[in-house]
């Protein structure tokens, strides 16, 4: 409807309003205009829908591509390895080859030379033959014609060229005529030396021949083997061959590949265009919305006032209903035409988490494209966009801030998105707290004029974080306190802060804020507090609240930009992990005897399920000499996609466990979303959490300090009790559930005179004495590392056999169970009190009826619920800290012993109305 016929029909109805309806007309014509309007807005959202699905298929299948061209280089790069290998092999044995022909070549030339030489000697020993017959002859001859006669005896000799005798005269040849015997021995003696040499010359002949063959052999031996290596060199060639096709084909692929890059980016572009034109146009459907509902409201306010005067009782009231909401719509409509942003539009109404979303009494529910709500929802843009939607509530609705407090920590739903769970933490929220702790801080310290407190602000991996430590900052700077922003950081580490002294990292500082809600879901977080004497009591936080809620009454659109502005002279970051992990490091060598890799060679794997521990693999095992390879999940992901970051979680226990025995490695540590609990696994898959993490640290403990107290929560173990007191000779003292309380126990224990070294809970909370009582995950497994690293030293074991060795004559039961017996607050038994009366009187009244119970005994000293011991087992009922709620753990040594014990409870407490009992019903039905 145009402004000129709104004027109209202002003007007639204010005259004699008298045409009611001729302006309901109107309003019908102009609905019937509107839904055709939306229609079209409908089917052209479908479209664009339906375009974003076509263009993720194809993004789809460009990955699917990409994946099979990297599947063929692998397999070409194999096939290149195996030809190189071969071609290697085969010039080994060529050339093995040739030099055995070398080395028959040298014998062949070596026989041929002797036989050489033999030819000659034989020659020579002919002509001397000859020659000594015909003197011999002669000389014959001569004593026949001559007197026989007495002669000197004739001297022999050998020949210088041969192994010949002979009989040869001295210098001057007397003509002395032999005896005939003495003629007849140098004859057999010169047929000797003959018979010899011609043995000799056999055996020479033979061996020329023996020689000769192997040469032969050896001649062919080399053929066969030229053959083959012709053979070879031929398939190398092929391989060759081959290997070029594919290289060329590899390139063929990598170019396809890079063609199927760009057209992955085109479509990314054009998704991303698609996006933003889809986001406009919610946008432009918006603002006409709220520009079609406000002249409709117009109208039907116009329409109602034309018989305000004929009925005044009845309608008075929706006049006022509907103008309340137009006056709401209008308001909408004026900031979102102040602001261009699509963030600020959200803020105002809208697509709160990108779905869409009015205020609960907003006109825009009566639309017909609230339907769509759903179908418009994408859950992953959340992820994409961090917290954008921090700010869903509207700036300084009220809040009750106490409800935040969660023990010593606060903790509050920070992302919309989750239905049921309104957003109460936020951004003005947030500044009012932390402007609060720096109020709370500078009161404690009460610091000198000239010097200026600061406090550090860190945080895990949540989507909300760095909404939250922007927040944080702004308010701390508000109040006249520096900030020194860590970004992502562990709780320890926050702590640690406090104490460390080193101006390259501006520490100490005076307090410190960690940004963290541990391992609850994504769209909740939350703030820790310290300072150097350790995390803030109860009583503390309750303070700080009760101020908040004061700073936040007080707070103006100028005053928070006041403080913006004020935040970015008074903020500094620093990375102050590197000097946190540096300490770990050496704490790990100190114990080890300075050996700078005492951790060589250790497989070890980490698991910080998508949370801020991904920094132990790399900057604390590796320096040690670890192998970290098989370490999952360490990258920062705040919506925890593979699963929740909590030691005490199955699916977390069966995912780290999985990897170490998938990997063969020696161990598997598990952190939760901010490092200040963990839990280990050795390498056949054995699960160090609960009471055995709580056995295997006092183990450690009490080596050191013999006789020490340990500190645990009310849900340990009776084979806990005996490890500790019977096999370790230390002593057990049970206490409440919650970290702080255990903590602040064994800080009171030692306080007294008790001395005490350890306060651990079954949830993985681990704080020793000589790290400030500090809960650090991180810090429990380097002393896991020490004892490992020390009993390699040692010589004393290494590996998982060391951890399994100190828990050795730990007795554990064959069923431990937790069920929650939840109390309903609406019933009607309550009458008005609070949940917490009513547990406590379920509590008395299941320890008035065990005590008759023979078989049944109530345990001394039992600082929080009932525990009873009975059937071998034991169980414990207690109430929760803060939620409606009775846990039951029950432990026994068998099923059925087990039932025995819930059946106990059952009876005690199957009086109470208001008291769910589904969960125990179920179990001892089993």
């Amino acid at each position: 409807m145009r402004p000129e016929e709104l004027v109209k029909l202002k003007q007639g109805a204010m005259k004699k309003r008298k045409a009611p309806s001729s302006s309901t007309a109107d309003v019908q014509k102009r609905s019937k205009t509107l839904g055709k309007s939306q229609k079209k807005m409908g089917h052209y959202s479908t479209a664009l829908i339906n375009s974003l699905k076509d263009t993720k298929t194809e993004l789809v299948e460009a990955c699917e591509k990409q994946k099979a061209i990297e599947a063929s280089e692998a397999k070409a790069n194999v096939a290149t390895t195996k030809v190189k290998s071969k071609a290697e092999a085969v010039e080994a044995e060529v050339a093995h080859l040739k030099k055995a022909l070398e080395e028959a070549e040298a014998l062949k030339a070596k026989v041929k030379a002797n036989l050489a030489s033999k030819k000659k000697s034989r020659w020579i020993q002919a002509f001397w033959t000859e020659k000594r017959n015909k003197r011999e002859k002669k000389e014959l001859k001569e004593e026949s014609e001559e007197p026989l006669e007495k002669k000197e005896p004739q001297e022999l000799v050998r020949c210088d060229c041969c192994d010949c005798a002979f009989a040869q005269y001295h210098a001057k040849r007397l003509p002395i005529a032999l005896p005939l015997r003495t003629q007849i021995d140098n004859l057999e003696e010169d047929l000797y030396w003959a018979q010899r040499d011609v043995v000799k010359t056999v055996q020479l002949q033979s061996n020329l021949h023996l020689a000769e063959d192997m040469i032969r052999e050896l001649n062919q031996v080399v053929d066969i083997k030229r053959s083959a290596a012709d053979v070879i060199r031929h398939e190398l060639i092929s391989a060759r061959q081959t290997i070029t096709d594919l290289l060329k084909a590899l390139s063929r692929d990598r170019f396809a590949m890079t063609k199927l890059h760009i057209k992955l980016t085109e479509s990314t572009v054009a998704a991303n265009y698609a996006k933003a034109t889809v986001r406009q146009l919610e946008d432009r459907l918006v603002m006409t919305l709220c520009n079609v509902t406000l002249e409709v409201m117009e109208v039907s306010v116009m329409a109602m006032d034309v018989s305000f005067e004929e009925s005044k009782s009845g309608n008075s009231t929706q006049n006022v209903f509907l103008a309340q909401h137009c006056q709401q719509n209008r308001q909408s409509h004026t900031r979102f035409l102040s602001s261009s942003c699509a963030l600020s539009m959200r803020s105002a109404h809208l697509l709160q988490g990108c779905r869409l979303a009015w205020p609960d009494k907003s006109a825009m529910w009566l639309h017909t494209l609230t339907k769509h709500r759903i179908d418009l929802g994408n859950r992953a843009s959340i992820h994409c966009n961090a917290a954008q939607c921090t700010s869903a509530v509207s700036s300084f609705e009220k809040i009750d801030f106490l409800k935040l407090q969660n023990g010593s920590d606060i903790r509050g739903v920070a992302v919309a998105g989750v239905k049921g769970e309104p957003v109460n933490l936020t951004e003005p929220v947030t500044k009012a707290i932390a402007a609060s702790f720096a109020a709370w801080l500078l009161e404690k310290k009460k610091p000198a004029e000239s010097k200026r407190l600061r406090i550090s602000v860190g945080h895990d991996s949540r989507i909300s974080a760095q909404k939250l430590q922007d927040a944080v900052s702004h308010g701390i700077a508000s109040i006249g306190v520096d900030v020194i922003q860590y970004g992502l950081a562990s709780t320890p580490a926050m702590f640690n802060s406090t104490l460390t002294e080193d101006e390259n990292f501006l520490c100490p500082v005076d307090g410190s804020i960690m940004i963290t809600a541990s391992h609850l879901p994504y769209n909740r977080n939350g703030f820790k507090f310290f300072t150097g004497a350790g995390g803030l009591g109860k009583a503390d936080i309750k303070d700080i609240l009760e101020h908040a809620a004061n700073i936040y009454e007080k707070f103006t659109d100028t005053s928070l930009k006041e403080s913006e502005e004020a935040a970015n002279a008074a903020v500094r970051k620093v990375d102050y992990m590197t000097g946190y992990t540096a300490d770990l490091v050496a704490a790990v060598r100190r114990d080890a005897g300075n050996v700078e890799k005492p951790l060589e060679g250790f497989h070890i794997i980490v698991d910080a399920g998508n949370g801020a521990g991904g920094f132990f693999a790399g900057k604390v095992l590796e320096p040690l000499g670890v192998v970290t390879t098989g370490s999952q999940f360490l990258e920062p992901d705040g919506m925890f996609p593979n699963h929740i970051p909590n030691p005490e979680d199955k699916a977390a226990m069966k995912a780290i466990t999985q990897a170490v025995l998938e990997n063969k490695a020696d161990l598997g540590i598990i952190f939760d979303t901010d490092v200040d609990r963990s839990a280990a696994v050795d390498s056949s898959g054995r699960e160090f959490n609960r009471n055995r993490l709580i056995a295997l640290m006092s183990a450690l403990v009490l080596e050191e300090h013999p006789g020490t107290t340990i500190v645990t929560d009310s849900v340990t173990s009776d084979g806990l009790t005996s490890f500790i007191e019977k096999k370790l000779g230390g002593k057990h003292h049970r206490f409440k559930r919650g970290y702080k309380n255990v903590i602040d126990e064994a800080i009171r224990l030692n306080s007294i005179g008790e001395e005490s070294h350890l306060a651990i809970e079954t949830s993985g909370h681990g704080a020793l004495k000589e790290n400030h009582w500090l809960d650090d995950g991180a810090y429990l497994m380097v002393k896991l590392l020490n004892k490992l690293a020390s009993a390699r030293a040692s010589g004393s074991g290494s590996g998982g056999k060391v951890l399994i060795d100190l828990i050795d004559g730990l007795e554990e039961a064959a069923v431990a169970v937790e069920l929650r017996l939840k109390i309903d607050q609406n019933h009607a038994d309550l009458k008005g009190g609070s949940f917490r009366d009513y547990g406590e009187a379920v509590l008395k009244h299941l320890e008035n009826t065990t005590s008759s119970d023979p078989k049944l005994k109530k345990a001394s000293n039992t600082y929080e619920g009932v525990r009873v011991s009975g059937h071998g087992g034991w169980f414990l009922l207690r109430l929760s800290l803060h939620d409606p709620v009775l846990p039951l753990n029950i432990e026994a040594p068998s099923n059925e012993d087990a039932v025995k014990l819930g059946l106990a409870v059952l009876a005690a407490v199957k009086k109470f109305a208001a008291l769910d009992t589904s969960a125990l019903d179920k179990f001892v039905q089993q």
